[in-house]
């Protein structure tokens, strides 16, 4: 059943986390909101690792096990869909467990609602040119994609979700294909000459899941306060609302269980 108006959601933020202790928490959220507990959202950064999906394919790694070694990436499935995903500590990643039997069964409208927030931080509030590209997944700034989007569903409850570039090493990506296609990655402060602050930006993008979700954010327990104490990089980000100017990027075996690394 759809619940109308705005509805309540428990928010986390686990900081520089581990990508499998991020997935336990993630499995538990699951579980508790699939019971009837209130919306779930967990922002956290993830030491370097790369995500496959849930069918454990790793042909868009492009590296070898020598070299993912040598940039110290893990590689582990996920229960998502989509193609092979880095995930690092310049990233800003959320994963939204939201139950879709109150908000919708519409996976497109739900994904659509995803790359919204984020477009209008980037383009309304950094002033960037950030949009859609018409047959993909994720959010794009000019030809350069900025965010990737990977999910799962159980129940009509969503989990995994949306990684934002911040500052990111490009070394990472030229490891993979990402997402399975050539595109052309970048990160928010490729575009500024000086670092934005990453909790700032983190802030932002929740501002817009309560507006474009219709949600209300209470901090969870388990989690940092929303504006609680700054474990994140530090650096600038303009006001709300001032608009900056545009620049282009600078220097422009399988195993049964998926918690374990597939090139350990």
């Amino acid at each position: 059943m759809i619940v109308h108006g705005v509805q309540e959601a428990r928010l986390s933020d686990l900081g520089l986390v581990d990508y499998l202790e991020a997935l336990r928490v993630q499995q538990e959220t699951v579980a508790e909101v699939t019971q009837g507990a209130p919306h779930a959202l967990i922002a956290c950064r993830h030491p370097h690792v790369l995500t496959v999906n849930r069918r454990c394919q790793t042909r868009n790694i492009l590296a070898s096990p020598s070299r993912l070694l040598e940039l110290g990436l893990s590689v582990y499935c996920a229960h998502r869909g989509g193609e092979v995903t880095y995930h690092g500590p310049g990233q800003i990643v959320f994963y939204p467990i939201f139950d879709l039997n109150r908000l919708g069964r519409d996976l497109g409208t739900f994904v659509w609602k995803l790359e919204e927030a984020v477009i209008r931080v980037l383009r309304d509030d950094l002033g960037l040119n950030a949009r859609r590209m018409e047959g993909q997944r994720g959010v794009w700034v000019g030809p350069y994609k900025v965010a990737s989007i990977g999910l799962g569903v159980k129940r009509w409850v969503t989990f995994h979700g949306l990684a934002l570039n911040i500052s990111s090493e490009k070394k990472y990506f030229e490891a993979i294909r990402p997402c399975g296609s050539d595109v052309a990655v970048a990160s928010i402060n490729d575009f500024f000459d000086e670092p934005l602050r990453p909790q700032g930006i983190r802030d932002r993008v929740l501002d817009k899941f309560e507006e474009v979700f219709e949600l209300r954010f209470t901090p969870h327990p388990e989690g940092h306060a929303r504006h609680g104490v700054d474990e994140w990089p530090s650096g600038g980000i303009p006001p709300h609302g001032e608009k900056t100017e545009e620049k282009g990027p600078r220097g422009s075996t399988r195993r049964e269980a998926h918690d374990q690394n597939l090139f350990a």
